[in-house]
């Protein structure tokens, strides 16, 4: 359930001081956002719910640790939900929300802007992220953005969202191709695995982005493309597309 002592604090003190903070009413058509925050570090989401509380476009609808009960969540309506992404096992909460709360937006922060972690949480259903860095002011105008459906994408990770886009593209390009034999590059012989790897090779894609693609570990890609490498009597990965479409156009 919803953590009792976060909505005491929202409805004694929360509402007061965002009362303090706002002048005027607001017209239905400039209503504000309504914000739950999930974190397990309660000086966290209790300093966020201050901190967005003096928003004059944002309510906060609550707060809870990630135990929460999603009902507990659903029935509060928000717009937003914003999520710490430290918590344990952020993804299976994140798909979860996302099925009983199609309509609502999921928020992450305190996320690290690695690769794998964004392209993870908006696998699960984040629609956007707040930086450790972040400032306050960029935070209220990210969950703007999100409301309204635009993520503004940090430039240095979108060379390795299109890169995962093309990975995907690749396999579902080979998942719809006719079966393939095990045999190709002349007299040598490659397993299904290893024909299945060469196309996301051939693109430059990691071994870590090739192993999530395929929902395999990267040691085992890397062990792939070392067999590939061998039979294939190739020194360097970047190698193996050219003999791919060396051996295509034949």
């Amino acid at each position: 359930m919803v953590d009792t002592s976060d909505k005491f604090l929202f409805k004694n003190h929360y509402n007061r001081l965002a009362s303090q903070s706002v002048l005027g009413s607001l017209s239905e058509s400039n209503k504000p956002l309504r914000i739950f925050i999930i974190s397990d570090v309660r000086l966290c989401r209790e300093g966020l719910a201050l901190l967005l509380a003096q928003q004059r476009s944002i309510e906060v609808a609550g707060s809870a640790p990630a135990t929460v009960v999603i009902g507990d969540i659903v029935a509060l309506q928000p717009d937003i939900v914003l999520l710490d992404a430290a918590v344990v096992d952020v993804r299976a909460l994140v798909r979860g929300l996302c099925d009983v709360m199609p309509d609502s937006k999921l928020v992450a922060f305190a996320i690290r802007e690695v690769d794998e972690e964004v392209i993870a949480c908006a696998e699960a259903g984040i629609v956007a992220y707040v930086k450790r860095e972040s400032s306050s002011e960029e935070m209220v105008d990210i969950l703007h953005q999100a409301a309204r459906g635009d993520f503004a994408c940090p430039p240095k990770l979108t060379n390795s969202l299109f890169r995962y886009i093309a990975a995907v593209s690749a396999k579902q390009r080979f998942l719809n191709d006719p079966v393939m034999p095990e045999q190709d590059f002349g007299d040598l012989v490659l397993t299904r695995r290893e024909r299945e790897i060469i196309p996301f090779i051939a693109q430059g894609l990691t071994n870590k982005e090739i192993a999530r693609s395929l929902g395999l570990g990267p040691s085992t890609i890397k062990n792939h493309v070392h067999n590939i490498l061998e039979k294939l009597q190739l020194r360097r990965r970047g190698q193996i597309g050219a003999q791919a479409r060396i051996d295509q156009s034949h």
